[in-house]
């Protein structure tokens, strides 16, 4: 009777560990920003714009050849190529000295979520 339930025991150890270990998983894909969109607009004039010029301006001014954001028309130009958001808020690769801070993307993907107001 004791070898019984000590393999029973065992068995019932064996599958709690392999559940517990089956449900800790990485995925080393996009980590996405969580966003909580408040009852607060956010425009391109308000919030945005303010992000753009001192994040991105410096290599994107007017006439640049890496793609001009020095105003709203132009940053529409990205946002509606999908460029935008693609290596803003989803690559995160722009800026090209790192990711913009937490609260800045989410002020970005709260003005694209809700369709991208200029004011």
């Amino acid at each position: 009777m004791r070898n019984i339930l000590s393999l029973s025991f065992f068995v019932i150890l064996l599958f709690a560990g392999f559940f517990n270990l089956a449900s800790c998983t990485y995925d080393k894909g996009e980590i996405a920003v969580t966003t909580v969109c408040d009852t607060t607009q956010v425009t391109y004039d308000a919030n945005v714009s303010e992000i753009i010029t001192n994040s991105c301006i410096s290599c994107h001014a007017s006439g640049s050849s890496l793609g001009d954001l020095s105003d709203y028309s132009n940053v529409m130009v990205a946002v509606n190529s999908g460029e935008f958001k693609e290596r803003v808020i989803t690559n995160k690769n722009m800026p090209p000295s790192g990711a913009l801070p937490d609260d800045q993307l989410q002020l970005i993907s709260c003005w694209l979520q809700n369709g991208t107001l200029q004011n």
